[in-house]
């Protein structure tokens, strides 16, 4: 077992949620106060920090779903806002699980853990979703504070998650299903083609085929190969429209003194893809 706070100390230390969209600030103010930093940072001054994007509610489709592919934080944000809410006395870095990485997940963690490191997960929570629960409509960045043979253990909500789990939401594509009731309420009003022109020649929309025209079905903007998403055992019907989502998917973060002292952010040690690692637990 590995444990950045005890289960008590989660209770007590714990930040939580309070705004939309906000769990990628909420994950940053838990890493700073896991790192003995939180009493002199407000949560209102850790946001400002990492700039949360909000979903712009009130836009035509086009907009609407640029906007959700970059609503809340990317892994930019929370690293330059954690070293900005910290005044550079807490650096990190995060790496992609995607592909699919062969990995002792408690034992990796377990490593960084006991380096001083504070990790931070981003979950696609699309990807195994319990049987008969709804689908969520969004990813998540959540503080890990500690791994043991139960499995893992989360903030935002203070949860024990099995590490299989977490991993498949880990090693998931950065891929975000819109649901067809927020995808209808954004058509406009005048029928016709409704392009994304300003990301139509980006290779990730593209590669979608994200393009959306106002008729009386759902069918009509599915994409033009009759896209349906596979979430692992479950298969979406046609109700939800693809975007990609540009996030990295696990970060870690020390402190600036711990950095000078440990070699993990440094080259030669043993790689994780095309990021570091901290040990030999796992590899593409």
């Amino acid at each position: 077992m590995a444990m950045v706070w005890s289960v008590g100390a989660a209770v007590r230390e714990q930040a939580v949620q309070e705004g939309p969209s906000s769990c990628g600030a909420t994950a940053v103010l838990n890493v700073l106060r896991a790192l003995g930093l939180g009493s002199a940072t407000s949560a209102d001054a850790v946001e400002q920090c990492v700039r949360t994007r909000l979903r712009e509610q009130d836009a035509l489709l086009p907009q609407y779903l640029l906007s959700r592919s970059v609503a809340g934080a990317t892994h930019d944000q929370l690293l330059e806002g954690a070293e900005m809410a910290s005044e550079g006395r807490v650096t990190g870095r995060f790496f992609s699980f995607y592909p699919d990485r062969a990995v002792d997940l408690i034992a990796w963690l377990a490593g960084w853990i006991s380096k001083g490191a504070v990790p931070v997960a981003t979950m696609n929570m699309q990807v195994a979703v319990p049987e008969g629960e709804e689908i969520p409509d969004a990813w998540h960045h959540q503080m890990i504070f500690g791994v043991g043979p139960e499995g893992i253990y989360m903030t935002n909500p203070l949860e024990l998650m099995e590490s299989h789990v977490v991993k498949r939401r880990l090693c998931s594509a950065s891929l975000l299903l819109i649901r067809e009731e927020d995808v209808l309420s954004h058509l406009p009003q005048v029928a016709g083609p409704c392009v994304l022109t300003e990301f139509q020649d980006h290779p990730a929309w593209r590669e979608l085929d994200v393009v959306v025209s106002n008729k009386n079905t759902p069918k009509c903007w599915r994409n033009s190969a009759g896209l349906s998403a596979s979430t692992g055992d479950k298969e979406i019907l046609p109700t939800f429209q693809p975007v990609p989502f540009f996030k990295e998917h696990f970060g870690a973060f020390l402190l600036q003194s711990q950095r000078l002292q440990t070699s993990l952010f440094l080259p030669g040690n043993p790689r994780f893809g095309d990021g570091m690692s901290c040990d030999q637990h796992c590899k593409i």
